[in-house]
């Protein structure tokens, strides 16, 4: 009987053993699996514009303060998805691939979600410089 309670606690241990091994190497598979696409996604932020002040940057999030001045033109480009507070507001024209433009009005004060995949390039048509935070996702 003694022997057979000995071979119980030594089957229970050993079974503790190899499960926290293989505990252990699934929670650095997982680790290994978020890091890597965070180091990637830190690739993927393009350089800033002139007129972009970068405030935060890292794999999940940038933050950055954009200021255009009156007359000036962003470069068509497609964007990620983002968040655009203003700062200063102003009349805007945005401009589609397709030639098409339609004017907005930047009003002070509000914050806008734009989910992404939009290509388009924006003019400050006002007297005044306009001025945002924009915060993109990856």
């Amino acid at each position: 009987m003694k022997k057979l309670a000995l071979m119980a606690v030594v089957a229970i241990v050993m079974f503790a053993l190899t499960t926290r091994a293989a505990m252990a190497q699934e929670k650095a598979k997982a680790e290994k699996a978020t890091t890597a696409p965070a180091q990637e996604g830190k690739k993927e932020w393009p350089k800033p514009g002139p007129n972009a002040k970068v405030l935060l940057e890292n794999e999940k999030i940038r933050v950055q303060e954009i200021t255009y001045k009156a007359g000036e033109k962003s470069e068509m480009k497609a964007r990620k998805g983002r968040v655009v507070y203003v700062l200063e507001g102003g009349p805007t024209k945005i401009y589609y691939p397709d030639g098409k433009t339609e004017k907005d009005e930047r009003k002070k004060g509000t914050a806008t979600y734009f989910p992404g995949g939009d290509t388009k390039s924006t003019e400050n048509v006002g007297k005044t410089n306009q001025r945002f935070v924009v915060i993109s996702l990856p």
